[in-house]
Formats: structure tokens, sequence, C-alpha cells
């Protein structure tokens, strides 16, 4: 039967047929044309297996049955990788804070939002502890870029990688934080970012390098959990000035503890993504179950009992 003959179509049996094989139509359309290609008269012509209304209504009520199952327990499984990326962002936020010994005497910071800090650790301003090299960024327009044919080295702006380009401006460990964009308020997306090998870095973006012997890890990890917004200016376009990003304070541990709460930290956070990685495997599996036992069910494949 056609999509047409609305008469003998239960609709949310229509949905779950589609919900399948119109989206693999869309998919062999988007690899010819576009899928704009996809029109009204085509979608009335679309076949579609119509079984008598009996029978749909006991396929429509199985489905819905199962996929709302699977549906909660895919629900289950992104809360939990949301509890667990919350619970690396306490881990590494605490570390790098109080440290590890929980029996260090304490002493006030000086700063309000972070309140007490080990009483041998410091309070300095990046620029005592990391050189800025935005002097070498350079921009290079997307068209130009879109004529490259090596596209090769890393291409970073205010939001990380961006693009591939065919050659480099840097070849060492740095630190790539935005200097402008919507993220320096709204932080919907990581504001900083560890560079390493050969990369290009646009003007949107500070690079930052470690001096006397500070830990890139930790100082990146510091950084990523300030808040920023008294230091912002610009209200359409947000922007984070040389001058303003190099005299933020940030608490300073020794060099030695620093490295140590690296690893700590680095160990944690390997073992907490491995368990979001297990979830997420675990979450397109589910989703391809789905899929085939909608597809199995609308084309008879597998019959629903009455």
């Amino acid at each position: 039967y056609k999509f047409s003959n609305f008469n003998k179509i239960i609709g949310k049996y229509l949905y779950f047929y589609l919900h399948y094989h119109l989206a693999e139509e869309v998919i062999k359309l988007s690899s010819k044309t576009t899928v704009d290609s996809l029109r009204l008269p085509m979608l009335q012509n679309f076949p579609t297996l119509l079984p008598p209304i009996s029978e749909q209504i006991q396929i429509t009520n199985f489905l819905d049955k199962k996929t709302t199952q699977i549906d909660k327990a895919i629900t289950l499984k992104e809360q939990l990788i949301e509890r667990l990326k919350e619970r690396r962002q306490i881990l590494i936020n605490d570390a790098v804070t109080k440290g590890l010994d929980k029996t260090v005497k304490m002493k006030n910071s000086g700063i309000e939002w972070i309140g007490e800090i080990p009483e041998h650790w410091e309070v300095r301003k990046l620029k005592y502890v990391c050189k800025n090299l935005n002097n070498r960024r350079a921009p290079i327009e997307a068209t130009i870029r879109g004529r490259m044919s090596k596209r090769i080295y890393d291409y970073y702006g205010s939001t990380g990688i961006i693009d591939k380009v065919d050659d480099y401006l840097f070849d060492e460990p740095t630190i790539i934080i935005a200097e402008d964009g919507a993220n320096l308020l709204l932080r919907n997306i990581k504001l900083i970012y560890l560079a390493d090998g050969k990369y290009w870095v646009n003007n949107h973006a500070h690079i930052l390098t470690t001096i006397n012997g500070n830990d890139r890890f930790f100082i990146a990890n510091v950084l990523e959990m300030l808040d920023y917004t008294i230091f912002i200016s610009g209200a359409a376009q947000p922007k984070l000035t040389k001058e303003k990003l190099m005299n933020v304070e940030i608490l300073i541990p020794p060099i030695s503890e620093q490295y140590y709460i690296s690893l700590f930290v680095k160990n944690q956070s390997q073992k907490i993504d491995t368990a979001i990685e297990l979830q997420q495997k675990q979450i397109e599996k589910l989703k391809e179950y789905r899929m085939s036992l909608i597809d199995s069910v609308v084309t008879g494949k597998v019959k629903v009992a009455k």
C-alpha cells in the first residue's frame, strides 16, 4: 500500500513503520542529492506494509511497551553518565583547590569563592606561572583553509580544534584558552585545551606555556574551574583580554605536589572515563536494538502474540 491510504492506517503504527524505513530512505537520498528531494509526492507514494487493523493494534501495543522500556533504560544510563561527569568535576575541583592531604592545616585564600586552601599553598597571578605566546598566533581565512590539500595539522580557535591546515605555528605543549566568544560566560563546553605536537592557533585564543617548573596539567585544571565573569569585557561579544587573563590569581602548591595531584586526577579521571564509555556503548546497543526490534515487528519478521 501507499502512504496516501490513510483510512487503512493507525497513526501510531505508521509512526513506527516510518521511524525506521523512512529514515533509511532519507539516508539513501542524502547520499545522492539533497534531503529536500523528500517532498510530498514522494512521501505520498512511499511503499508501506499494511497488515489488518487488528494486527496494527497488536503491533502498536507491543512496540509501545517495548520501546518505552528501552527508552527508560537509555534515560537511566544517560543520567548515570551525567552523574559520573559531575563526580569527575567535583573530584578535580577538590583536588586542585584543597589538595589530597585532608589533615594539612588550612588558611584563608583571600579569594571568596575558593575559601580555605592548604596553609603551604600560594596565590599567584598567572603571569608569574605561565608565559603568554599570543604574539606567535595568526588567523587563516576559511576560504584559504578550504583550498588546502594536506590538512594534517590541528587548527585551534576559541572552542578548541575547529579545522585542519597544511602548516603549523607551534611545536610544543601549551594551554589554549578562549579570548572571546559566548562560551566565556555560558561555559557550555570546555574552555581550556591542552595542545601537543604540531598545530596552528588563530587570533581568538590565548596560548600559554608554563614556566618555573609548574605542571601544565595542574594549571590547566585550575584555569578550567575559574569563574572569568568579572574579568570579561564586551556585551555583544564577550572578551577576555591578555592583560586581564595574565593578572588572574590562581592557586599554586609546591611543584612536587602539583605533579602528585595531576597523577591522581589523571588516574581517577581515566577510571570514570572508562565507566562513561561503557555506558555510552550500552546506550548505542540499546538504540540499535530498538531500531532492529521496530523493523522486525512492522515487517512481520517477528510475530507479535495476540
